[in-house]
């Protein structure tokens, strides 16, 4: 890793930012940016969310350092009615404005494409202040538009759905989201009274989890749904 680095970059542009001279930029180059999507809320200074709508959804864009010294934003939905589970199988719910979490995402670093320049323009690094904001403003260039258009094509759980599903099609990308897609699958076909949808899924997510009977058990009657 050093050796790439010394081979592109030169050592003596290296300064990394602290945490404060990152929210500080954040701040000054985000907030009013991010209003203009409709996400009027903050949780910290690297989470931007809007009003849950009459589904219980509620748009959401994160800020995420990466490996080395890369970062990224994150954007998608939070579920009013779809609990997570903690390490110890207890759920936990994403109903008020301090516990609001990705449940259904993607990522800045994903979303080049041939209406882009190229996947460098979204890249983010925090190697020293000139480089971050140069990367925030490539960002702003060329991906918010693309974001919007993202919460715009998943205004509605049927749409989210489509995407969830893509996203278990895509697998290599998206493999590694948590919660899983199936998880969050069996709670939105849930929510639109699908219960065989609700069932498949929820039974895609339990054999790969290896779930016991007693998270399951919990699980299901989150979903309302009876014992088989």
């Amino acid at each position: 890793m050093f050796k790439r680095i010394r081979a592109n970059i030169n050592i003596s542009k290296i300064n990394p930012l602290s945490k404060a001279e990152i929210d500080t930029i954040l701040i000054d180059k985000i907030d009013s940016s991010f209003e203009k999507l409709g996400l009027n809320k903050k949780l910290g200074n690297r989470i931007w969310f809007s009003d849950f709508d009459s589904e219980g959804t509620k748009n959401v864009i994160r800020f995420q350092l990466s490996k080395g010294l890369g970062a990224v934003f994150i954007f998608g939905k939070c579920f009013s009615f779809l609990p997570t589970i903690s390490n110890n199988s207890r759920f936990i719910n994403h109903k008020t404005d301090k516990s609001t979490k990705l449940h259904l995402f993607d990522y800045s670093s994903h979303i080049y494409s041939n209406s882009l320049v190229s996947k460098k323009s979204l890249e983010i690094s925090i190697i020293n202040q000139n480089e971050f904001k140069n990367g925030i403003s490539n960002m702003f260039n060329f991906g918010v538009e693309y974001i919007d258009e993202w919460f715009n094509s998943n205004n509605t759980i049927s749409n989210c759905l489509s995407t969830a599903e893509n996203q278990l099609k895509s697998n290599d990308k998206y493999s590694t989201h948590f919660p899983n897609q199936n998880y969050v699958l069996s709670f939105l076909y849930n929510q639109l009274g699908d219960k065989e949808n609700t069932e498949l899924y929820l039974n895609q997510f339990l054999n790969h989890r290896a779930c016991s009977d007693e998270l399951e058990f919990k699980i299901r009657s989150k979903l309302n749904l009876k014992l088989l």
